[in-house]
């Protein structure tokens, strides 16, 4: 706590149920919650009921072997790091009660991209405007940015097969294209329940 200043010794040591704290970039966030777990760890809190949460799995783990390092051998026993995301799939298929939809299985990079290969097959043919031919990598990236984007295919074709072309660039000239494009991502939505 002595490395601490006012603002993290506060966050560091309070008694309260809830706390929120907001902090930026190289505001010493890290340093605060390892002397938060350290001080709820020596006040009689017991390590299985800390869960440190971060955005990489690398984070989550270094910040649990830096509390761990800090106090004696046994006294982090059962204190647990993980990713926002993985806690949350956990969380959701932990309790199919509460979330009828805990079945589901995701889909990572690699799997998304296999399956437009699968989609597209062997005897892809359909080339864009500029002559290349379009290859499954590709299609993936346009769905994912107009999922993503939340923006109509036609912008999301011209965003990322077109390399973000003017607006004034009308995308439905391309017909064959929009055509093969649509009906792939109808059949991945298809091979997606599959899944």
């Amino acid at each position: 706590m002595d490395t601490l200043n006012e603002q993290q010794r506060y966050a560091a040591s309070y008694n309260g149920k809830h706390l929120l704290v907001l902090a930026g970039a190289g505001t010493g966030k890290t340093r605060t919650i390892i002397a938060r777990a350290k001080f709820l760890i020596e006040t009689g809190v017991s390590p299985d009921r800390i869960l440190i949460l971060s955005f990489t799995r690398k984070s989550a783990n270094e910040i649990v072997e830096r509390i761990s390092a800090e106090l004696p051998e046994t006294k982090s026993e059962g204190l647990t790091g993980s990713t926002f995301h993985s806690w949350c799939m956990s969380l959701i298929k932990n309790h199919p009660e509460i979330f009828p939809q805990a079945s589901f299985t995701l889909l990572d990079e690699d799997d998304q991209e296999s399956c437009f290969k699968l989609i597209c097959g062997r005897h892809w043919k359909y080339k864009g405007l500029n002559d290349r031919t379009i290859k499954p990598d590709a299609i993936l990236e346009v769905y994912s940015y107009m999922v993503n984007a939340m923006c109509s295919l036609s912008s999301a074709i011209r965003m990322k097969l077109y390399d973000n072309a003017p607006e004034t660039l009308d995308v439905s000239k391309d017909n064959d294209v929009l055509k093969g494009v649509i009906s792939m991502y109808l059949d991945y939505k298809k091979k997606k329940k599959i899944y």
